[in-house]
């Protein structure tokens, strides 16, 4: 797991949501039997082909979503578990995180806490490592 990878956990639960919504783009209108003739396509079934893929991506993100979670809950560590989950789960600022923590506000101690961390698991890349 990489910092990249954690940071990818609010988008992907946003795109999720939207993809899940209840909303149905394509129930707002009707196009009548003519109109779809005049067309020279077939409406539905391009309706259905975007559908499907909305499905399929839903899935997909669902997926990583639930690979993330699974090696956040997969730390041992409570201590890093819990600073891990504070900044890509719930988006702390490294600074509130210290501040809840540890009573100051040096930001760089959970930072490099998690760095540490995702090095000695090997999963950190050399852009984990620059700040």
């Amino acid at each position: 797991m990489t910092k990249k990878r954690l940071e990818e956990y609010r988008p992907l639960k946003g795109e999720l949501e939207l993809l899940n919504e209840k909303y149905d783009p394509f129930s707002l209108f009707s196009i009548s039997e003519d109109a779809k003739q005049a067309l020279g396509i077939n409406v539905d079934k391009k309706i259905s082909k975007i559908r499907r893929i909305r499905r399929d991506r839903a899935e997909r993100v669902q997926k990583e979503i639930s690979e993330i979670e699974h090696f956040i809950e997969s730390i041992e560590d409570d201590f890093i578990r819990q600073v891990i989950e504070l900044h890509y789960v719930q988006r702390l600022s490294y600074r509130v995180i210290s501040k809840k923590l540890y009573g100051r506000t040096n930001p760089s101690t959970p930072a490099v806490m998690i760095t540490r961390y995702l090095k000695r698991i090997g999963g950190a890349t050399e852009h984990d490592y620059r700040g």
